[in-house]
């Protein structure tokens, strides 16, 4: 019997053994391959279409590369392109297995850094445009390129400082998780300075208009 269903579904080990019903896993498998994947793909080509425009843009217009905030926002859509690259490798890898099931289908160096630098960047964000509300005139002339630059340049390094020492950490079998406990503060750091810096904007009163 048992090698009869083999015959009769060869991707037995890719369903969820969880559910006893052969019926309702080939149902669940069905929607994966003509819905899920499918949207996945669409989802990944609108990602990588878009942000790509934005770097692109920002790139060729000089108006735009003179302009902080649009520098943090190609600086942001980097991250959402690497991301989007990964999400397709591993779409590519499930559409190439034999039955649609590889064990697996992204690489986790990869992600873990487009998720580091994308937190980096949009708490750099944050801050630039607390500082580009509550405090305008220093904003205006403070802020230039260069200024720009080396803060985009901060989520940047300690992404890939974060993610060598998690990459160093698999490596070896320690005792003490010293590159989870780095990234761990590295995300607080991110998403503290994210929210606070909204809510600070958000909830100080606005000066009153004329009072410089």
């Amino acid at each position: 019997m048992a090698a009869e269903n083999t015959s009769l579904f060869p991707y037995q080990k890719c369903l969820m053994v969880a559910l006893s019903d052969k019926e309702t896993q080939l149902q669940l498998r069905d929607i994966t391959n003509y819905v899920i994947i499918p949207a996945q793909i669409l989802v990944i080509f609108v990602s990588l279409v878009c942000n790509a425009f934005v770097v692109i843009t920002v790139a060729h217009t000089q108006s735009l590369r003179q302009h902080p905030p649009q520098l943090m926002l190609s600086s942001l859509a980097i991250t959402d392109v690497i991301f989007a690259l990964n999400a397709l490798y591993g779409v590519i890898l499930v559409l190439a297995h034999e039955h649609k099931c590889p064990n697996n289908t992204t690489n986790p160096l990869i992600a873990g850094v487009s998720i580091q630098a994308t937190l980096g960047n949009m708490a750099i964000i944050s801050i630039d445009r607390y500082l580009a509300v509550r405090k305008l005139w220093w904003y205006r002339a403070h802020m230039t390129k260069s200024r720009a630059l080396k803060m985009i340049g901060l989520p940047w390094v300690a992404t890939v400082v974060v993610a060598s020492l998690l990459y160093l950490e698999s490596l070896s079998d320690g005792p003490f998780p010293f590159g989870k406990i780095i990234a761990f503060l590295f995300y607080f750091l991110c998403i503290f300075c994210t929210i606070f810096s909204h809510i600070f904007l958000f909830c100080n009163k606005t000066p009153p208009r004329g009072s410089y």
